[in-house]
């Protein structure tokens, strides 16, 4: 079988090109999916912002809403030793 590729003409057997369109075609599903991920982005979305444990200002883009509560060096030695 004869497999057109622009410039480039490949000659496969029926079952290789079966798989090569079955790729091509996985690969465009998953083009596909990610695309509608992307659409579900809001637009004007800020892109890779930095979180910032120690920022207090709730307003500030790096603002880690809901962190837990730093444990204390003593807390620490008490979870390690309960361990042991």
């Amino acid at each position: 079988m004869n497999a057109d590729f622009g410039d480039v003409n490949i000659i496969v057997s029926k079952q290789d090109a079966e798989k090569i369109w079955d790729k091509i075609d996985e690969i465009d599903a998953v083009d596909a999916a990610q695309q509608a991920k992307l659409d579900t982005i809001e637009e004007g979305a800020e892109v890779n912002v930095q979180a910032d444990w120690s920022e207090t200002d709730t307003e500030d883009d790096s603002y880690i809403n809901s962190k837990p509560d730093a444990l204390t060096s003593s807390e620490i030695q008490g979870i390690v030793d309960s361990l042991s």
